[in-house]
């Protein structure tokens, strides 16, 4: 597609799956001399199927080459699906951040069963940037109510933003107060990317 802007004429590339619903990218992230784009989409083509993390490569940001998914939801924090995060390099590995979502039913003899469903944030790692296993520290960050001076939602825990400073890395993560549903962001450090201690 063919855009004017002051004049010249751009390109206008969009990047599209033919068999799947696609969601939000997300990690998107250069390493080993490639771009590597990985999104949310549906694990069989259905619109409200849990999310998995798709991928795909580039050389130049033009021509993409779609992958398997890079990580799928099947542990017990992350069955129900995974949301977005963030990819980046550390000591040669190739890191991902992200929110997963697990579901639990709690059953109480005196009422009906209920099922719950908790954000958590995980860690996957890979040595080549397409064969990614789950860390065994999972989940390396689930939030409790000693993080913030008001109650949070439990299960509400978005979208970790990652990035290093010194010899630090930091993550903002999204959540909520429980009972005005205002939304905050709580701020971790790690120096190792898997064990997090909470900041503000």
């Amino acid at each position: 597609e063919q855009i004017k802007i002051n004049n010249k004429t751009l390109s206008e590339y969009h990047f599209s799956l033919k068999d799947f619903h696609l969601k939000s990218p997300t990690g998107f992230t250069e390493y080993n001399g490639e771009y590597h784009l990985f999104y949310n989409h549906s694990q069989n083509k259905k619109e409200n199927d849990a999310q998995v993390w798709g991928h795909s490569v580039s050389k130049d940001l033009i021509n993409w080459k779609k992958l398997n998914s890079a990580i799928a939801p099947f542990e017990s924090y992350d069955n129900k699906g995974l949301l977005g995060g963030t990819a980046l390099e550390n000591d040669g590995m190739l890191y991902l951040i992200y929110t997963g979502i697990s579901q639990q039913e709690n059953i109480d003899e005196n009422s009906p069963p209920t099922t719950n469903l908790t954000e958590t944030i995980n860690v996957a790692t890979s040595k080549d940037g397409f064969y990614f296993g789950k860390s065994a520290n999972n989940p390396v960050i689930k939030l409790t109510t000693k993080h913030t001076h008001l109650p949070l939602t439990k299960d509400y825990a978005k979208t970790p933003y990652v990035w290093k400073e010194n010899d630090y890395f930091f993550a903002l993560i999204g959540s909520q107060y429980k009972e005005t549903q205002d939304g905050t962001l709580l701020l971790f450090k790690s120096q190792d990317l898997k064990n997090w201690d909470y900041v503000g």
